[in-house]
């Protein structure tokens, strides 16, 4: 069975750690120059400012790279899921060679459970060192470039390996549900673009947010707290504007400060003491790692999910 599943999928496994090696080389290169960078002078001022735009090889600068990574890793559940987990059972299916694993003497629970160990595992296992490398090189530029850190958080940590695992899980279900491999491949891409889409913007509201009055203008023994614009490691997540109590939102249509009736100093007041911004948001070094793990507890239920799909339309 190990023997079958290795004839299956060797030439994918070695092209897929050619190309981890590749990416791990590339994040390298990467930190490796912006570290040099910050090192030179006026460099760390330069990198803060967001205005460079380091070379790290030929035709592929800093800025590039960024670029690069953050629009093509949201896809890697897309392609595992596809053209690894839609084909696995399907593939047995229409061709009908899981009748001839089933007539050895191996149970169908034993057959489905040696290829999703031994693919799963692959999965993780590489998916893992690229998250590590991909998670040093997301904080040394969190370190030296005006990004906000919260832009990669679908790409570094657990969260990543966890989507893949459940890109791999969900692709496996549809193949075993659909037994035909296009179809399987197909379905699999339409409906994980909306799951994929729901996790990237409900992952902010799985752990209780701060809140915060005069988010940008608070001021507390003279010293503001808060600055102007956002801060590049918060996330928003809502801004509303409430009454005196800092709770209950204000009705536009119910204003306790007409401009009708007060003017100068008394509606400066009367608005200062009625009208206050409420921000819910996540700090970075306070709200990051708790997303991470709620997040990651999120995907894991789906994987685990899919895979109990998949034991009972095996089995039956």
């Amino acid at each position: 069975m190990i023997w079958l599943i290795w004839r299956h999928y060797r030439w994918m496994l070695v092209l897929g750690i050619l190309a981890l090696l590749i990416l791990m080389a590339l994040f390298a290169l990467n930190v490796s120059t912006m570290n040099a960078a910050y090192q030179q002078p006026n460099g760390a001022h330069c990198l803060q400012k967001g205005d460079c735009n380091l070379v790290v090889l030929p035709g592929l600068t800093t800025r590039t790279w960024y670029s690069l990574v953050f629009q093509s890793f949201p896809l890697l559940p897309f392609v595992v899921g596809i053209f690894l987990g839609a084909p696995l059972l399907a593939r047995e299916y229409e061709k009908r060679t899981h009748l001839f694993v089933w007539t050895q003497s191996m149970s169908r629970t034993r057959w489905l459970s040696t290829n999703l160990m031994l693919l799963g595992s692959a999965v993780v296992l590489g998916f893992g060192a690229l998250s590590l490398v991909a998670t040093w090189w997301s904080f040394v530029q969190d370190a030296t470039f005006s990004f906000s850190p919260w832009s990669t958080f679908m790409i570094r940590g657990s969260v990543l390996v966890a989507n893949v695992l459940f890109g791999l899980l969900f692709g496996v279900m549809i193949g075993a549900i659909v037994r035909r491999v296009l179809p399987a491949m197909v379905i699999t891409l339409v409906l994980l673009i909306p799951l994929q889409i729901a996790i990237w913007n409900g992952y902010p509201y799985l752990f209780p947010p701060s809140s915060q009055l005069e988010y940008n203008w608070k001021i507390v023994y003279g010293e503001v707290v808060g600055i102007l614009n956002d801060r590049l490691d918060d996330l928003i997540l809502s801004r509303e504007t409430v009454g005196a109590d800092g709770q209950t939102p204000i009705n536009v249509l119910d204003n306790p400060c007409p401009d009708d009736k007060l003017t100068g100093e008394a509606l400066r007041e009367c608005n200062e003491k009625n009208f206050h911004e409420l921000v819910k948001y996540h700090r970075f070094n306070e709200h990051f790692w708790p997303l991470q793990l709620a997040t990651t507890a999120l995907l894991l239920t789906l994987a685990a999910l899919c895979t109990g799909v998949t034991y009972w339309r095996v089995r039956r």
